[in-house]
């Protein structure tokens, strides 16, 4: 019966997170189906693929086989089980934060049955579970991410050798950190490290994000008309207005008739630049208008002709605020790739010749 619990709890960890990090994929979300699927026998892969490896090995609680031997076997079990699942799932894996997303799947599908392993070999499983479902359920995903976007730019933009050979290589290092500071009980340096590299999977989930060729260009057409009103101010025309509520998934305004500027509060204006500039810092989300540029130098229209605060509330006219976010999504990547560490990072795995947007080609064939 414990044991039955054991492999539920253990399942039920594992779908959470799959939900979790389907909502994270904002501009076309895979299939939940073909997500399980790829995480159940992705795990059922890598696992068994890590298990013959490790059969004719002796592996100690030491730094160096926690990188060697550990670190190197299960991350090239996730590459593996990825590269032989990737034909099946080709026509899904379209945008290159899909490739994040799918390594992530198998990641999941790997801890998640270890987890099991380990709760069935301790004398408190529900510990073990619990313990390993906010450390090494999250570490997994966050070691392989890199892996399997370095995959998806060699498979369906450009040959991509080098970047995934450094993705591996910061798989492999960053699991064997993991394991070496736990097996040396540094505590203190185990959880700063660990921080460190969600913090980075996270940011290369933004970026990755802000590459996708599936974020829609912003227009009116986006939006929804609801059947009731809402009391808005425009900061163009300075008057107050009360018309049908605009809905774009969480994204709610107003639209001024007298301006044709679409009119949202701070709180949903934020929700707007969260969604088209992903990468963007909570402090960028309301940039200056003060300035005779936008940020990327790029666009030659006054700030205050693209969107304009007063009172809380901006208009923003919807042509001109397309362009502008174009041009400053592109400022944030290139800002993003001379960052010190995640910009030498996502350059080396392939990223190094894009701009705009990553679209997968249809005549590579490797």
């Amino acid at each position: 019966m414990i044991s039955l619990l054991v492999v539920f709890i253990a399942l039920m960890i594992g779908i959470a997170y799959l939900l979790l990090l389907r909502s994270y994929d904002i501009y076309e979300p895979e299939p939940f189906s073909v997500m399980l699927v790829i995480g159940a026998a992705g795990g059922i892969i890598s696992v068994t693929l890590s298990l013959l490896m490790y059969l004719p090995l002796n592996v100690e609680h030491t730094f160096y086989d926690a990188i060697f031997k550990i670190g190197l076997i299960e991350e090239l079990s996730k590459y593996f089980a990825f590269y032989m699942l990737f034909h099946f799932i080709r026509n899904q894996v379209d945008e290159i934060v899909d490739g994040l997303i799918y390594i992530s799947c198998i990641a999941l599908g790997f801890a998640t049955i270890e987890n099991v392993m380990y709760a069935f070999g301790s004398e408190s499983p529900f510990f073990v579970l619990a313990m390993r479902a906010v450390t090494s359920t999250i570490g997994h995903m966050a070691f392989s991410g890199s892996i399997g976007l370095a995959l998806y730019i060699h498979q369906r933009v450009h040959r991509n050798y080098i970047g995934i050979v450094a993705s591996l290589i910061y798989a492999i290092l960053a699991h064997g950190v993991y394991d070496g500071l736990l097996f040396e009980h540094e505590t203190l340096a185990f959880y700063a490290s660990f921080i460190l590299m969600v913090y980075t999977q996270w940011l290369v989930l933004k970026a990755s994000l802000s590459f996708s060729h599936f974020r829609p260009q912003f227009s009116k057409d986006l939006f929804e008309t609801k059947d009731h009103t809402k009391k808005s101010f425009c900061s163009n025309c300075e008057i107050a207005v009360v018309n049908p509520e605009i809905q774009f998934r969480k994204l709610k305004g107003s639209y001024c008739h007298q301006c044709s500027h679409l009119l949202f509060d701070v709180k949903n204006w934020k929700k707007l630049m969260k969604y088209y500039r992903p990468i963007s810092s909570r402090s960028k989300r309301i940039p200056s208008t003060k300035g005779p540029n936008d940020p990327a130098g790029q666009f030659q229209l006054k700030m205050r002709e693209i969107y304009n605060f007063k009172n809380g509330h901006a208009s923003v006219h919807p042509y001109h605020a397309n362009h502008w976010l174009e041009s400053v999504n592109i400022a944030d990547q290139e800002r993003i790739l001379k960052r010190p560490v995640i910009g030498w990072i996502l350059q080396s795995i392939g990223f190094r010749k894009a701009k705009g947007r990553i679209k997968p080609s249809e005549d590579l064939n490797f």
